[in-house]
């Protein structure tokens, strides 16, 4: 099946912003040189690229993804410290 609208890594990114600081406020997250972020970002695409508009919202499999993925995130980080 092919996707309905064919979106650049940029337009993802600018599209998401909000979504992945909305989600790095929400877990406490101290970003100040914007690790989280950044990564959270790219991170995107990969959902992008396997998504199915018959398994659900786009920005839900997003919210899934960016939850997961900063929870891992956050976990390595206490375990470093």
């Amino acid at each position: 099946m092919e996707k309905q609208m064919s979106l650049t890594f940029g337009e993802i990114m600018k599209q998401n912003k909000r979504r992945v600081n909305y989600h790095i406020h929400r877990l406490s997250l101290q970003d100040q040189h914007q690790k989280f972020y950044q990564r959270s970002l790219v991170i995107l695409w990969n959902p992008y690229e396997k998504y199915h508009p018959d398994i659900g919202v786009l920005s839900t499999y997003f919210n899934f993804t960016i939850r997961h993925h900063l929870d891992v995130m956050r976990r390595k980080s206490q375990e470093q410290e």
